[in-house]
C-alpha cells in the first residue's frame, strides 16, 4: 500500500525530515527540518462519506 493511501485510510498525518541550507549573517549552515508532508484532511474541499471523493465548498450537491 502506498504511503498516500495509508495516510488517507488511517486518518493519521505523516511528517518528513530533510536538510536544507540556511544563511544568517552571510554564514551558510545546514538545518534539519521536520514538516508535514501528507495529511488526510483537505481544508479547501468537502470530503464525501466514502473518504476519498471531494467537492469544492459551495457545490450545489452539498446539503445544508
Amino acid at each position: 500500500m502506498t504511503r498516500f493511501l495509508k495516510v488517507l485510510r488511517s486518518k493519521v498525518s505523516m511528517n518528513a525530515k530533510f536538510c536544507r541550507f540556511q544563511s544568517a549573517n552571510h554564514v551558510i549552515k545546514t538545518v534539519l527540518v521536520d514538516k508535514l508532508c501528507l495529511s488526510p484532511y483537505d481544508c479547501k474541499h468537502y470530503i464525501l462519506p466514502d473518504g476519498i471523493h471531494t467537492l469544492a465548498f459551495g457545490h450545489r450537491s452539498i446539503g445544508e
